[in-house]
């Protein structure tokens, strides 16, 4: 084999090395970015499921309230229309009595009367 042969073949065989460990290399990273991916997932589920937690220890803390709320309202309307239940039945009788006298009583300071109607009844002295 002559030298010139020999350092082919040395390149060659150091290319190969290379080509190995390049490949080697990409494997490894594959294999870490797997691990990593899996590490990821593995905390987003840790996260997820601790907020959800929290989320269903604040929804019952606050769920007790609610009802509270509820009946506290309830109440509260209850008294409101208790309260104007009251005030219609005290005023009742004054408002009918109001409304009759307003629309019964024909006084002549209530009674607006068309312009037209009173010069005809200052000129005839009548409405004829």
């Amino acid at each position: 084999m002559s030298a010139q042969q020999r350092g082919i073949h040395q390149l060659l065989k150091a290319e190969k090395k290379a080509g190995d460990q390049i490949n080697d290399a990409k494997r490894r990273k594959q294999i870490r970015l797997k691990q990593a991916r899996q590490e990821a997932l593995a905390e987003i589920e840790l996260f997820r499921e601790e907020c959800e937690k929290k989320f269903e220890d604040f929804q019952r803390t606050h769920t007790d309230s609610s009802e509270d709320i509820e009946k506290n309202i309830q109440s509260d309307t209850e008294a409101t229309l208790r309260a104007m239940e009251k005030t219609v039945a005290d005023n009742k009788d004054k408002v009918l009595e109001h409304l009759l006298n307003l629309t019964c009583d024909f006084s002549d300071e209530h009674v607006h009367l068309h312009r037209n109607l009173i010069l005809q009844k200052e000129l005839s002295g009548s409405f004829s």
